[in-house]
């Protein structure tokens, strides 16, 4: 996949990223990776990713709200001053 800028270059993206910078999240909700999202560690990661961030300023959950062995909302409003990382890639 490749992201188009404002000039005619395209870049292609490191690995753990997409093409446009953000970094590809999704296969933490995948079907087959519970044990990730049951554990309340995982509201912590999603934090640094800026996950939390994007989830209350749209209100747009992800599915795993109601599966989680914890009130999943409420551990977000915990973590939501947990500040993003810059990872570097």
């Amino acid at each position: 996949m490749k992201c188009r800028r404002s000039s005619s270059r395209s870049v292609s993206a490191p690995a753990g990223l997409s093409a446009c910078g953000n970094y590809r999240t999704g296969l933490l909700f995948w079907d087959g990776m519970p044990e990730l999202r049951n554990d309340k560690r995982f509201v912590r990661l999603c934090a640094r990713l800026g996950l939390i961030e994007f989830w209350t300023a749209t209100n747009k959950w992800p599915d795993c709200v109601d599966d989680v062995p914890y009130e999943f909302k409420a551990e977000c409003a915990r973590a939501r001053d947990i500040p993003k990382e810059e990872f570097g890639f």
